[in-house]
């Protein structure tokens, strides 16, 4: 029904415009109408363009920006532990603003009581501590170093030397004396 009336309008313009032979004037009009919308959409695409470049430029420098921030935050947890690792990697690129967190006694070098624990049946170490990535294997009746408590999890260092975490029931809690030498 629309495009019936529309049909009927641009007839009876036409025929007025026939009538009183006008075709110059509409001619010039209809050309001016045609300029005025291709500049207009014109104008529009091209802002349109223009914020485009801008969002990228923006995305470009908060990427930049969050590389150099993981690059701060992984030399803070360089400068705490005195090494990077694949735990502080992934807590950077987490959260670039996360801190290091303080060490037990038994971390610190030269201590002469760390602390040290047994391990109750066989388990894993991974790099994280909540599972990731597969780090060591340590099996009942070894003996192991606690290096940080997160929680329910443990960073420990096995005697071979391999760091990484695991659940804190992994493990009796016990004294000096029983540990062998």
């Amino acid at each position: 029904m629309n495009s019936l009336a529309a049909a009927l309008v641009l007839i009876f313009i036409l025929h007025l415009i026939d009538k009183h032979n006008r075709w110059k004037i509409a001619a010039k009009i209809t050309t001016c109408l045609l300029a005025v919308t291709a500049l207009i959409y014109g104008a529009y695409f091209a802002w349109n363009i223009n914020e485009g470049r801008k969002r990228e430029a923006q995305r470009i420098a908060d990427e930049t920006q969050r590389k150099a921030d993981v690059q701060t935050c992984l030399g803070r947890y360089k400068k705490a532990d005195e090494t990077t690792d694949t735990f502080a990697e992934i807590e950077c690129s987490k959260d670039p603003k996360s801190e290091p967190r303080e060490k037990l006694a038994s971390e610190n070098h030269g201590q002469k009581n760390p602390i040290r624990l047994k391990v109750k049946w066989d388990t894993q170490l991974t790099t994280l501590n909540h599972g990731h990535t597969f780090a060591a294997y340590i099996q009942a009746g070894d003996f192991v170093t606690l290096l940080m408590r997160d929680d329910s999890f443990v960073r420990v260092k096995t005697q071979s030397g391999l760091i990484g975490w695991t659940d804190e029931r992994n493990f009796y809690d016990i004294q000096e004396q029983d540990v062998p030498k």
